[in-house]
């Protein structure tokens, strides 16, 4: 055959195969989004392999656990910032002194804090005082109680999800920014405290997010933290990753909640409570180191 009539017979041919490869696609993503409705194919556990298996995770990337009810994980980069509070600053508290730099590696967080539903999918139980809905956040939960939830999760996932350091907290909480806030300046927009919240917690996610996309970190329910806690820890504290002293009375909570003033819902605020106290104050969110 001269190669006049080869140019020809493919150009000819051109066509039925460009329809053949388009009729084999659909198919193929006809055949994948019916597998994915059907339950076989999980998207959101795709993207989770995607992101811990094939690539290093970046700043504003999400991973979703399908464990606990779709719960939403935002990637938090690795970073150094000023922790705690200048004397100088209003409301400034004496165990948010002195202001030290600090280091920290990523790490996942949850994009809201533990709703009731995720609550109640791990435990079978849900011990919260507001029982208003399932994307509000649980509450009256000890330090102890938070333990108790995160080994079942962790037994049912094989992962590492724990509660957030001191550290790791205010650095995901200010996220590159100089407010008051976890946010910015304006308590309202990022916050339920007591001058909006109605003496109720309210559902997750309601209030601007801040830099790294995390919701609700000022205010809604004070949030339990891994540290003990120690009025003077800052003096000592080391650069890199700080866990906190190694043994104590109380365990750190951050955050503020509905029930307090703007003063108490600032990012730099220290508050502390034994670790078996349980009440509608008290909630928590959890990280995941990257693995």
């Amino acid at each position: 055959m001269s190669d006049g009539k080869k140019k020809s017979s493919f150009w000819k041919t051109l066509p039925k195969i460009m329809t053949a490869i388009g009729i084999l696609l659909a198919g193929s993503a006809a055949l994948i989004t019916a597998l994915h409705y059907s339950g076989v194919i999980d998207f959101s556990k795709l993207n989770t392999l995607l992101l811990e298996k094939w690539r290093s995770p970046n700043q504003g990337d999400i991973m979703i656990e399908p464990a606990i009810g779709g719960m939403e994980f935002v990637y938090i980069p690795e970073g150094c910032f000023m922790m705690g509070s200048p004397y100088d600053e209003k409301n400034h508290q004496d165990d948010e002194g002195s202001v030290h730099k600090v280091c920290i590696d990523g790490f996942w967080m949850g994009k809201y804090e533990v709703t009731q539903g995720q609550w109640q999918k791990i435990m079978g139980s849900n011990p919260a005082n507001f029982q208003k809905g399932a994307r509000y956040p649980v509450e009256n939960v000890s330090w102890n109680d938070t333990q108790d939830f995160i080994k079942k999760l962790n037994s049912s996932t094989g992962k590492k999800y724990r509660l957030p350091t001191e550290a790791e907290w205010e650095y995901a909480c200010r996220a590159n920014d100089s407010g008051q806030y976890c946010g910015g300046d304006n308590v309202d927009d990022l916050a339920w405290y007591s001058e909006n919240s109605d003496k109720s917690t309210h559902p997750v996610g309601k209030k601007r997010a801040n830099n790294f996309d995390l919701h609700d970190m000022s205010g809604n329910v004070v949030e339990w933290c891994a540290d003990w806690y120690d009025s003077d820890y800052y003096s000592s504290s080391p650069e890199d990753n700080p866990t906190g002293p190694s043994s104590g009375l109380s365990r750190v909570i951050r955050g503020g909640t509905w029930a307090y003033g703007s003063h108490f819902v600032r990012s730099a605020d220290r508050f502390k409570a034994p670790f078996s106290d349980s009440s509608r104050l008290l909630g928590f969110r959890l990280t995941l180191p990257v693995q």
